[in-house]
């Protein structure tokens, strides 16, 4: 757990004998993040297998009681639903309360940097479009934000005005109209499909009192009355097509945007254009717009792939991330009732949910995987399922490194890589070095597969080629890319080579003719998917090998999400530059080595000595000659 000396003053004020929320996962070495979490930003697939749906040590702040209560209030009645405990979380996160930073604090998020910006993924019918209804309402009514203060202006952006805008303003509307408790706070409302207005009563001695002087007095009309503008409270709608460059109340630029499911569906999930657009929105026109004194974003939605921009900010980190899937395990078979948590126990039940896995494990039997996917996807959050999956963690070798090091003049190193030519575009560097033996057997010896300059690219490159020529006594190959402005690398990397003195051989491509250099994607055919089909044999041959001394390194981490990431449709994970770092072993012209008589396996010093790890960007150590294995 979590003790009193681990959480700071404010913290430790709410939870004063310490709080247990490690959920019994392993920890790092630290005692306080998760496994694996440490030194990382959480990716979605982490913070599902780490998913807290009880939150039983979790205590909501008192802010979060009265925003459940002013939700009574509003309806008159008790709601046919209770909320759970993942509701307070959701509102205590927007009111960056204090009382949800131990979740984040063993996940390894810094609370105090991102609060005012938090991304929650949650499952169809988690009432996050209900719950953004009625804290809208709250801030309205009560005309000031937990933990914020002051908050008369802000933005709901949905997917278009005339879906989630209209749908958002309808609620409002519907909801105001059928609260006797609601229509008895305000002194006036407007509704239109574009947005939302409320002037709230007076309420303070001056309010009031200036009220009186210019309606009784003056004999004016309210509207007339000082300090209205105080009491006014409005929500502008935003479709994400819609610009909102100088978005404003009066004086006030907003001080909050709920960001509500901007992408419609499965069709421009998958639009690349769309996609930008929806980016160019948020960050140039909303955020850019921004109120400078303060604000507070939340961005909601449920996946449609890792490129959508809900799942994207969960990945991104600069934002708190929360997920929410339907219940912690899927109800199949082997799960008893007993087993089962709800993220919303009296709404989803193990009866109702169970219900729903049937029906879909029903229509997969029937050769329709539709269901089985939309069901892993809105409801559990897991962009593709294991049924779905290219290549499953069963076609995932892993083997020890540092046995296999000891012999490593009994194979040939190649490099697979996939570089980036700007240092803005965004993309990651992809580049692998991998050992190759007589059966055709590929090894993963080290990977790079972050984003990195020019410059920094050929660091990489060389420092590879560099050890591995000394450890196995050969040259190492290189493939590189040569499509488009690609081309380039291979004549930065031939005049470093005649800077430095370090040469390796630039691979040509498969079936091309000798002297060729280089690998042209587009001569291979396909996409980047078709490609990793065209690996798929490999795997599924026993072919592929990954070392276990990197299961936690941040990247092949990356390499393993992107290929978690691969369906037999499409490539699901945000960034893909891993898997073509990987589909280039398919276009290179491979010389595997010949069976021979090897020399004595290598001594552990030897090998501890040969790491060129800590120095990667340069080394003054002599280079072994290349016949020195022939000895």
């Amino acid at each position: 757990m979590l003790k009193p000396e681990d959480l700071d003053e404010e913290t430790r004020a709410i939870y004063p004998d310490g709080v247990d929320c490690h959920l019994h996962h392993e920890l790092d070495d630290n005692g306080i993040t998760f496994k694996g979490f440490e030194g990382k930003t959480p990716t979605v697939e982490m913070l599902l297998d780490h998913v807290d749906l009880k939150l039983d040590w979790f205590q909501p702040s008192l802010d979060a009681i009265e925003f459940i209560i002013f939700i009574r209030l509003v309806l008159g009645e008790e709601p046919e639903n209770d909320n759970s405990k993942p509701h307070y979380f959701f509102a205590d996160c927007f009111f960056q309360s204090a009382n949800v930073k131990p979740f984040f604090q063993v996940r390894n998020v810094k609370f105090d940097e991102l609060k005012s910006e938090t991304v929650v993924l949650c499952s169809r019918e988690f009432a996050k479009s209900v719950l953004t209804t009625y804290i809208i309402l709250f801030m309205a009514a009560k005309g000031t934000l937990p933990n914020f203060g002051r908050i008369n202006y802000g933005l709901y952006v949905s997917d278009s005005m005339r879906n989630g805008v209209k749908k958002m303003m309808g609620r409002l509307k519907g909801v105001y109209y059928e609260s006797k408790y609601l229509q008895g706070l305000f002194e006036e409302v407007s509704f239109t499909q574009e947005d939302a207005v409320f002037v709230r009563k007076v309420r303070t001695k001056k309010e009031i009192a200036d009220y009186n002087h210019t309606v009784n007095v003056m004999k004016q009309k309210p509207e007339f009355a000082p300090g209205r503008m105080k009491r006014t409270f409005k929500v502008d709608g935003l479709g994400c097509s819609t610009s909102s460059r100088g978005a404003s109340n009066v004086l006030t630029r907003p001080q909050f945007v709920f960001i509500d499911d901007v992408v419609a569906n499965e069709t421009d999930a998958r639009s690349t254009v769309i996609l930008e657009s929806i980016e160019s929105t948020i960050e140039s026109d909303i955020r850019g717009g921004l109120s400078g004194t303060g604000y507070v974003i939340m961005t909601i939605g449920t996946p449609f792939s890792a490129t959508d921009p809900v799942y994207r900010r969960v990945e991104e980190g600069l934002m708190l991330p929360v997920v929410f899937p339907r219940a912690l395990e899927m109800p199949t078979d082997d799960l008893a009732e007993e087993d089962f948590v709800s993220v919303w126990p009296n709404r989803h039940t193990y009866k109702s949910c169970r219900k729903e896995y049937r029906a879909a494990k029903k229509a997969k039997d029937d050769g329709n995987n539709t269901k089985m996917r939309k069901l892993f996807q809105e409801h559990y959050l897991r962009i593709a399922s294991d049924d779905e999956r290219m290549i499953p963690d069963t076609l995932i070798q892993w083997y020890s490194r540092t046995e296999f090091e000891r012999n490593m003049n009994r194979y040939r190193v190649y490099i697979t890589t996939d570089l980036t030519t700007s240092e803005e575009d965004g993309c990651l560097s992809a580049i692998m070095a991998w050992a190759v033996n007589d059966n055709m057997d590929w090894f993963l010896q080290d990977i790079s597969l972050t984003q990195l300059g020019i410059s920094a690219q050929y660091d990489v490159i060389f420092a590879m080629a560099r050890y591995y020529r000394k450890v196995t006594g050969n040259v190492v190959g290189v493939g590189i890319e040569t499509d488009g402005n690609q081309k380039a690398h291979i004549q930065g990397i031939k005049e470093r080579m005649m800077r430095t003195g370090d040469y390796f051989d630039i691979t040509r491509q498969k079936g091309s003719k000798f002297g060729a250099e280089g690998i042209s994607s587009r001569l291979v055919g396909g996409s980047k998917h078709w490609r990793m089909e065209m690996m798929l044999p490999m795997f599924q041959n026993r072919k592929m090998y990954f070392p276990a001394e990197l299961k936690s390194n941040n990247n092949l981490i990356e390499l393993m999400e992107e290929i978690k990431g691969l369906t037999f449709n499409s490539c699901t994970s945000r960034f893909k530059d891993g898997i073509d770092g990987v589909s280039m072993i398919n276009s290179l012209e491979v010389q595997y080595p010949a069976p021979m008589t090897y020399r004595k396996r290598r001594s552990e010093q030897e090998i501890v000595e040969d790491r060129y790890l800590d120095r990667i960007i340069a080394s003054d150590e002599p280079e072994v000659d290349a016949f020195s294995s022939y000895v």
